[in-house]
């Protein structure tokens, strides 16, 4: 299914949209989406739908801030390794994905932020962008 002029979107305080199937959100495709920010979300929420939506829309700038909801020890385990797996896969010709929840790794916050810098180095020449990051 592809939405062709969907620019940004924003979900806040648990409200994520569901699907009929999961075949119908695997098949969504949202070829303009310039932007994605998920704020909150419970642990109802498909994780490997989420994140295999995120492989499928690497040219999107996704900001994802957990704050207030607290998870189970096994699906901030499982939130963790679907983020460690994201992470391994990316590529700094895409902006990475900004990702924070609570009991987050501090591995997963410095790799996130080293394949940021990564992406700034590769789009950017010196000089040419305001921040930079030394690791």
């Amino acid at each position: 299914m592809c939405v062709p002029k969907i620019e940004h979107i924003v979900f806040a305080n648990n409200i994520v949209p569901s699907f009929h199937s999961n075949t119908s959100a695997k098949n969504l495709i949202l070829p303009k989406l310039k932007k994605f920010v998920l704020m909150e979300f419970n642990e109802n929420f498909n994780l490997e739908l989420f994140f295999d939506f995120i492989k499928k829309h690497k040219n999107t700038e996704f900001e994802v801030v957990i704050k207030k909801q607290e998870y189970s020890p096994e699906f901030t385990k499982q939130l963790q390794i679907q983020l460690d797996n994201l992470i391994k896969q990316w590529s700094s010709k895409y902006e990475p994905i900004s990702f924070t929840f609570p009991n987050q790794t501090q591995d997963s916050s410095v790799a996130l932020a080293k394949l940021y810098d990564q992406y700034v180095k590769r789009k950017f020449k010196p000089g040419e962008h305001l921040a930079y990051y030394d690791y």
